[in-house]
């Protein structure tokens, strides 16, 4: 299991998440909601490894990620990050191949194949295997990296060892059909067998497709635990400053919060 342990996540000399306590479950979705500065994008920057705990830790089944060798830790999670830049001409299918690098060695050439295929399939991008990266829109070369990161840690069937995938705000810029691609995807690779940690800012995205919601909020967790539980118009309201209204969703009765037009914004 991918965990953090009373972790304490600093930038500098500024704590940002004073006792970041959590374990992510392979098979599920896992959101993470709150206002910009709250901490996602640290919160996820420690999982992934890339910030280590000031105090605290970050393992992976028990271990230390900083004890993992980087190619090991490479193959059993994957990061998308916000902002993603390429300037080559690369062809589609070779981005995606950069997510393969860890497994030089430990895969044969047609696992790597059937990886890139099927993460490209799973974000919609088939037919786009040999296009020029550089032509493509913005949304697509999004998703574009989006299969990068799942074929780094893609493998057929379910996976012998619990992967995770960790997108840090995947479909901003995106339009709604696209943001539905990417969040089904992510509710794949959960079906798969992989934990998934999603930074978003739609609240009621985050009610569609994570089965758990994590509300942070000032350097602190307000509330975790399923959208309903969570998004509540009183949680939501009092995190966002903004008064809120619930409904529900007429096909899956998942909350549907909605801002209360009659008042103004909290400052």
């Amino acid at each position: 299991m991918l965990a953090l342990e009373h972790a304490v996540l600093a930038r500098g000399p500024r704590v940002i998440l004073p006792d970041a306590d959590l374990a992510i479950r392979p098979g599920e979705v896992l959101a993470l909601l709150g206002p910009n500065g709250a901490g996602k994008s640290t919160l996820l920057k420690a999982l992934s490894g890339e910030l280590a705990p000031a105090s605290g830790r970050a393992a992976l089944d028990g271990r230390d990620l900083k004890d993992w060798p980087a190619a090991a830790l490479a193959r059993r999670r994957s990061v998308l990050p916000q902002h993603n830049h390429l300037a080559f001409g690369f062809a589609v299918e070779d981005v995606v191949a950069l997510g393969r690098s860890a497994h030089i060695d430990h895969a044969a050439r047609a696992d790597d194949q059937r990886a890139i295929t099927g993460a490209l399939t799973a974000v919609g991008l088939a037919s786009f295997a040999a296009r020029d990266y550089r032509k493509l829109s913005g949304g697509e070369q999004q998703r574009v990296h989006l299969a990068r990161a799942l074929a780094q840690i893609w493998e057929e069937g379910r996976p012998t060892e619990p992967r995770y995938l960790l997108l840090d705000e995947p479909v901003s810029n995106l339009d709604p059909a696209y943001q539905q691609t990417v969040l089904r995807t992510a509710r794949l690779m959960a079906e798969r067998g992989c934990g998934v940690v999603i930074s978003l800012h739609d609240l009621n995205l985050a009610a569609a497709f994570a089965d758990r919601v994590l509300l942070i909020a000032e350097g602190r967790f307000v509330a975790e635990g399923t959208p309903a539980e969570v998004l509540t118009p009183q949680q939501a309201g009092a995190v966002y400053g903004l008064p809120m209204l619930a409904l529900r969703h007429p096909e899956t009765g998942a909350p549907v919060l909605l801002p209360a037009m009659g008042e103004a914004p909290r400052a």
